[in-house]
């Protein structure tokens, strides 16, 4: 099985951490980590961004983004549009193939 791969880790957007950063609204996935030489990081996506909406269809949580990603085919391009410094930023990104590592720790 082969499935799409972002490189991100992601969280919930709470209340918290969207007053933190200034964001209104709690939909959406949180980007707390970038995996190193990942799609995400190739394309600038950055820790404490805000991912909206992938391709124009709003991402309301975080089993929303990582279900779409990983239906998605590799070497696929598209355009997430994040929350960064107060405003709304499409990041072009094309979609990587998740690493059988992590593909194996993800399904456990």
């Amino acid at each position: 099985v082969v499935r799409g791969w972002l490189g991100v880790a992601i969280q919930p957007v709470t209340k918290q951490a969207a007053e933190n950063f200034g964001f209104s609204g709690t939909e959406g996935a949180l980007v707390g980590g970038v995996e190193p030489e990942g799609p995400a990081e190739k394309a600038g996506i950055q820790q404490g961004d805000i991912v909206t909406a992938l391709d124009g269809k709003k991402m309301k949580s975080v089993n929303e983004l990582r279900n779409t990603i990983a239906s998605l085919s590799p070497g696929k391009s598209i355009e997430l549009e994040v929350f960064r410094d107060g405003q709304s930023v499409t990041v072009p990104v094309k979609i990587g193939e998740l690493p059988a590592e992590v593909q194996g720790s993800v399904e456990e």
